[in-house]
């Protein structure tokens, strides 16, 4: 009994230290418990545990397969379980240790028509291999790229495409390094105000910039920027983009719905404090463009957005206005603002003494001026074109 025992535990520690060889346990596809024999001992091995199938995605053998991170993987012939077997395409490859994976085999009718076609990824010179790919498929059959070094593209778009020869064979392809530069957007005075990156496969290419990649509110003289050796840095001046709008002349009238409406600087801000009257009419002489958006002007740097109200009247983008009377004596006002002083609407005045009618300005309002002058004997302020108001009338 006890020498049952010590031989038992010489056995066992035997195992322990590797001193007799033990064979992976693998699962054939017909659920019998198949073995194959590897062999761990070389230096920087590891092991990947891997799953075979076959095109349907049916489990033909799940083993432990050794060999180095990146190295290509073989279909073990010697497994009854993978004969005739063979990658169709490009061959996978080893991953970190300890890693499993399933990968896909098929299998030949004729094993003997399978071929190898190695490839090198070649930077200039064929002695400077940056890459290899393995494809294995049948002879004479077509097969693409895909395993083309990260950070290069081909120097031939048509060499993606292969034809497997009748043996094996050796193929090597000649692959660049794109070209990147760094932009940096910089305004007249040197501010910095953006960058982006540009690349393309060659020194000298132009590429053209993208509006996503010019600074927002910025524009560039020209969008195409020449590639210069990679890794330089360009740097390229905008200009703020105008966003004054497009004013032009126009003659007309806007009147205002039941709500009445807001009114807006020049920019498109809203005067928060003033707005206009609801069924109430303007006289109208200038016409803004901003952002898509149309205005109106309904007094000195007071616009009405052509959507709040209704707009009557015609553009007069050309000549000078006419039948504008402007006083003799006028003179820059000793004012800036003027307010009305009224509880009732306050008249205006054409610069001929004519009153206007269809126009008054909003009790207690305040009005932008410009001008002062003499009119019907009176002195007045004016508050838009050809539209003055009584000193009397104001603060």
């Amino acid at each position: 009994m006890k020498k049952s025992l010590i031989v038992s535990g010489l056995l066992f520690s035997g195992m322990i230290l590797g001193s007799v060889a033990t064979p992976a346990v693998v699962q054939a596809a017909d659920n019998a418990v198949t073995t194959e024999a590897t062999d761990s001992t070389s230096t920087g091995q590891i092991s990947n545990n891997v799953t075979f199938k076959d095109p349907d995605g049916k489990t033909l053998v799940t083993m432990a397969m050794f060999g180095k991170v990146g190295q290509n993987l073989t279909v073990p012939q010697s497994s009854t379980a993978l004969t005739g077997y063979y990658f169709n395409g490009t061959v996978p490859v080893f991953q970190a240790d300890g890693s499993s994976y399933d990968v896909t085999v098929t299998k030949a009718g004729d094993y003997s028509n399978v071929v190898t076609l190695n490839v090198n990824y070649y930077l200039g010179d064929k002695t400077n291999v940056v890459g290899t790919e393995q494809i294995t498929g049948a002879k004479n059959g077509s097969a693409k790229l895909a395993s083309i070094p990260a950070g290069y593209t081909l120097v031939n778009a048509s060499d993606a495409n292969v034809t497997l020869a009748d043996k094996d064979s050796l193929l090597n392809v000649e692959v660049r390094q794109p070209v990147a530069n760094t932009v940096i957007f910089k305004t007249a005075d040197e501010a910095q105000v953006g960058t982006t990156t540009v690349s393309g496969t060659k020194v000298g290419d132009a590429v053209a910039l993208t509006d996503a990649q010019i600074p927002t509110g910025y524009t560039v003289a020209d969008k195409n920027v020449t590639l210069q050796t990679d890794g330089n840095t360009q740097i390229i001046t905008v200009t703020k983009t105008d966003t004054s709008g497009v004013i032009t002349k126009y003659d007309g009238v806007a009147t205002t719905g039941k709500l009445g409406a807001l009114i807006y600087t020049q920019d498109g801000n809203v005067i928060k404090n003033r707005g206009l009257g609801a069924n109430t009419a303007w006289r109208v002489d200038k016409k803004l463009v901003l952002n898509g958006v149309t205005y109106y002007r309904v007094a000195t740097n007071e616009f009405v957005k052509a959507a709040d109200a209704t707009v009557t009247g015609s553009d007069a983008n050309t000549g000078t206005d006419t039948g504008i009377v402007t006083p003799s004596d006028a003179a820059k006002a000793d004012k800036t603002v003027v307010t009305t002083t009224s509880d009732d609407p306050t008249f205006l005045y054409k610069g001929n003494g004519e009153q206007i009618k269809n126009r008054a300005l909003m009790p207690h309002s305040a009005w932008q001026t410009s001008k002062m002058g003499t009119i019907n004997g009176e002195k007045m302020y004016k508050v838009a074109t050809d539209e003055w108001v009584p000193a009397s009338a104001i603060k």
